[in-house]
């Protein structure tokens, strides 16, 4: 049996010999020194901060028993005195103190997060009378999807109330966000993962604080409402504006146009059917009716432009007044707007804290496309909600902006060289001509950055949603500036 297996592994038996593969300490310790050398000449070694930070957050998830804050915060204490005994040390010394304080931050800051959104989840399977406050109503079909914060549920005590419950119904009920309701419904604790590795709900459903799940039946009766806190009713007060907007573009558009024409405004995909969801999804351009990082930079795009041009237009104070920067101020401020009205999920917050970011190096005079600003922004959404570094959203947006940049730092020579280089030699080219070659740039530009990002978000698709999206460079290259130019300002120009 020995002899078999032997001869199995070498081929001919006695012919190969297995050799013990050896470790040369010294090369590895130069190897490490030389990349931290050349990172440190790059001015890139803050990139590794945020990647550190993520190694802690997968410690975190991946413990086999849920870590206490003593643990953490003993960790987190010990590496950062380690870090600073390190300063006076070599660089590879230090940088290596760093990283260890970074790992330990993102272990922390799961484990914070953890416990502060514990809430009750229930644990078996109930029927009976729910009574509860809306606190976002999507229209699915016929019917909607409710979330709800229970305020009694048959047979469970008040302190086993979990802190929220999502419900569907079958028909669209007469009510909205911030009602309080009464119906009969059947909830049971959220599902796991159905395979190893696979999504698993009750962990999101957890970090969202959603303790049940299930469906309501038969009638769904209004009560008289109840006082919410001041936090509650503005945003229940959002959900409304934002079911108002979609059944108005979608009723003055009619059909999966104006279903698909909504959801890219308000991003309500409830009236969306799954044959059109199908098709974008085929041809690789779903990514568009769900609020992300294309809508928040139109949005902000459009108001820091039009308040450059106010700004341009008024001349005393933009002779007094840095406008580019005011007009950077405002940007963010939409985007903060646009997001909260968009309702604010994982993905648009993501694009919130990236525009902010973006316009924020414009008030501090920074380069406003870099790696630097991209790590940032992964350290704050660790910081705030490291949960999300395990969704597709996180890991996909997060490789197709790095992929990006990577790209585009790299084009050779600066901008006024390339320009000066360009230059024919003779007269002038004619306005045709000179259309002709911004539109050969343009298009050589969406091409290129449509193969980087999707070469850069392939991998994470295979693995999360086990399909190839073989059309996806020619759908988003012939779809994304239609969708940018003409479909998402037209809506807002619908009138009931």
């Amino acid at each position: 049996m020995q002899d078999g297996a032997k001869a199995s592994i070498g081929g001919r038996a006695g012919s190969t010999r297995i050799r013990a593969i050896r470790f040369d300490r010294d090369a590895a310790v130069r190897m490490v020194v030389d990349g931290l050398a050349a990172e440190e000449d790059g001015r890139r070694l803050f990139l590794w901060i945020a990647p550190c930070m993520i190694a802690g957050v997968l410690i975190y998830f991946g413990a086999s028993e849920e870590p206490g804050y003593a643990i953490a915060a003993s960790a987190f204490t010990a590496a950062c005195f380690l870090a600073f005994l390190a300063r006076g040390r070599s660089r590879t010394v230090l940088a290596l103190g760093v990283a260890a304080a970074a790992v330990a931050a993102g272990f922390l800051f799961a484990v914070h997060r953890a416990a502060s959104v514990a809430a009750p989840v229930l644990s078996d399977t109930r029927a009976g009378r729910i009574e509860g406050v809306i606190e976002e109503l999507d229209p699915r079909g016929k019917g909607a999807r409710l979330l709800v914060r229970p305020l009694a549920i048959q047979g469970l005590r008040p302190a086993d109330l979990p802190f929220r419950i999502r419900v569907s119904t079958t028909s669209m009920p007469d009510l909205a966000a911030g009602d309080r309701f009464v119906a009969a419904g059947r909830i049971q604790p959220p599902p796991t993962a159905v395979r190893p590795g696979g999504y698993d709900f009750a962990r999101d459903a957890y970090f969202r604080r959603i303790g049940a799940v299930g469906s309501l039946v038969g009638r769904v009766e209004r009560l008289d409402p109840v006082p919410l806190p001041p936090a509650m009713r503005f945003f229940a007060a959002v959900d409304r504006a934002r079911n108002d907007l979609t059944f108005r573009i979608a009723e003055t558009i009619g059909g999966q146009k104006g279903a698909v024409a909504a959801a890219l405004v308000t991003g309500k995909r409830g009236l969306i059917d799954d044959e059109t969801n199908e098709a974008l999804r085929a041809a690789g351009i779903y990514h568009v009716v769900s609020i992300s990082g294309l809508h928040m930079a139109i949005a902000a795009g459009l108001a820091f432009w039009a308040l450059r041009i106010g700004f341009a237009l008024a001349a005393g104070p933009s002779m007094r007044f840095p406008a580019k920067k005011w007009a950077a101020a405002g940007a963010i401020a939409a985007a903060f707007a646009y997001g909260i009205f968009a309702g604010a999920e994982v993905a648009t917050q993501r694009a919130m804290l990236m525009t902010a970011i973006f316009f924020g190096a414009v008030l501090i005079d920074r380069d406003v496309i870099s790696m630097r600003n991209l790590a940032l922004t992964a350290m704050v959404i660790v910081a705030l909600q490291p949960e999300a570094i395990l969704s597709p959203g996180f890991q996909m947006s997060f490789a197709a902006v790095a992929g990006l940049v990577a790209v585009y730092e790299r084009v050779p020579g600066a901008p006024e060289r390339r320009r000066l280089s360009q230059e024919p030699d003779g007269p002038p080219p004619g306005f045709l001509a000179r259309i002709g070659r911004t539109v050969r740039k343009a298009a050589v530009a969406l091409a290129v950055t449509t193969l980087v990002a999707q070469a850069a978000t392939s991998p994470y698709a295979l693995f999360h949603f086990h399909t190839a999206q073989i059309y996806g460079l020619i759908g988003n290259a012939l779809a994304l500036p239609f969708v940018s130019f003409v479909v998402m300002p037209a809506p807002f120009s619908a009138r009931s």
